[in-house]
């Protein structure tokens, strides 16, 4: 139990601070349950006055995911994963190195349903972390909130994946890719929701 809680501590931090807050403590209480990571979008959690107060709390209400960011560090991580594990009654398999961005698809270990829970998305032809994910939708949802605009150099990179896989991580993120007209090298990219 000590050891739950002080590697899981920024989730019942959170979770304590929002017992006063009556619009918090259902979204608290159900990202307690699952451990601090809700995948797919949380409706509840969309008004800006919901994820400003989360944010306060430590807490990122996303476009793939409601997590606590802090969790997803190599510690609280693993510690969540066993506890899951327990839960379903299966041996932990091992997580990835923490300087890892993406993955195979289907790391041969790990069972149904624990690359989410581990705060892995599915993105196209690999595994990309949750956080990263996150991240950088969230940069490019920016540029393109004006219309189309061009795909910043190094974005490959920045997922650890080769060119050519580029535009099927970022249709599973939610944007579409166009080749611009009159330049062959160069892609732009707009909103697909």
């Amino acid at each position: 139990d000590a050891q739950v809680r002080r590697d899981l501590a920024p989730l019942f931090a959170a979770e304590a601070a929002a017992q006063d807050k009556p619009a918090l403590r259902g979204p608290l209480h159900r990202l307690s349950e699952s451990l601090g990571l809700i995948p797919g979008l949380d409706e509840e959690t969309l008004a800006p006055d919901i994820r400003q107060a989360l944010k306060a709390l430590g807490v990122r209400s996303g476009r793939f995911a409601l997590f606590i960011p802090a969790l997803l560090k190599p510690r609280a991580n693993a510690t969540r994963m066993r506890l899951w594990s327990l839960f379903h009654g299966i041996a932990t398999p091992d997580l990835p190195n923490a300087a890892l961005v993406s993955l195979p698809p289907n790391p041969s270990a790990w069972p149904s349903g624990y690359a989410t829970a581990a705060g892995w998305i599915e993105a196209g032809p690999i595994l990309l972390r949750l956080d990263i994910a996150e991240k950088i939708a969230g940069e490019l949802g920016y540029r393109a909130r004006r219309g189309p605009a061009t795909i910043p150099a190094g974005l490959a990179s920045r997922f650890a994946i080769k060119p050519d896989m580029l535009p099927a991580v970022l249709r599973r993120l939610g944007f579409r890719v166009l080749p611009a007209l009159g330049l062959p090298v160069v892609f732009i990219l707009d909103l697909q929701f």
